[in-house]
């Protein structure tokens, strides 16, 4: 299997953690089983305040460059890149789940959720992305190609 491949299938298994979380929602609000207790404003702001931390952290590890030495390398990086920035933006998520089993409340963990989508949509394999790398890599006059090494190519960059 291709590195790209793989590194698309590392997303979707974040993505379907995340999934999972709201469907752990849904059987909570279905069988009405969360957690009474805690103020909704209070928890809603936690979340909105984890959210925010997450995503800015998750904005400035994406602007770390990746390496653009041996193809292992960039690999190497990007899959690095990838799983840090995935889990940074499935915590929101994960909090808002907590905030819910605490409030019993969907909206608190729809606020998690949104930053958890906002946060997956740049560092998804998509084309627009990988393209946006394979400018980047050609900016700073790295020899090996982004998509290449994604690819399993080797010399100079490549279209998807």
């Amino acid at each position: 299997m291709e590195p790209l491949a793989r590194y698309r299938l590392t997303f979707a298994f974040f993505v379907a953690i995340a999934l999972a979380l709201a469907i752990v929602v849904v059987v909570f609000t279905v069988t009405g089983t969360a957690a009474r207790g805690l103020e909704v404003p209070l928890t809603a702001a936690a979340v909105t305040l984890v959210g925010v931390a997450f995503s800015a952290a998750g904005h400035l590890a994406r602007r770390r460059h990746l390496k653009c030495g041996s193809r292992g390398e960039v690999l190497r990086s990007y899959r690095a890149r990838l799983v840090g920035c995935a889990l940074l933006a499935e915590g929101p998520a994960a909090a808002g789940l907590v905030a819910f089993l605490l409030t019993d409340n969907v909206a608190v963990f729809m606020i998690g959720a949104a930053f958890a989508a906002i946060g997956f949509i740049p560092i998804a394999p998509s084309r627009r992305n990988l393209e946006a790398e394979e400018h980047e890599f050609a900016r700073r006059g790295c020899r090996q190609s982004f998509v290449g090494a994604l690819l399993d190519l080797e010399g100079p960059p490549h279209a998807l």
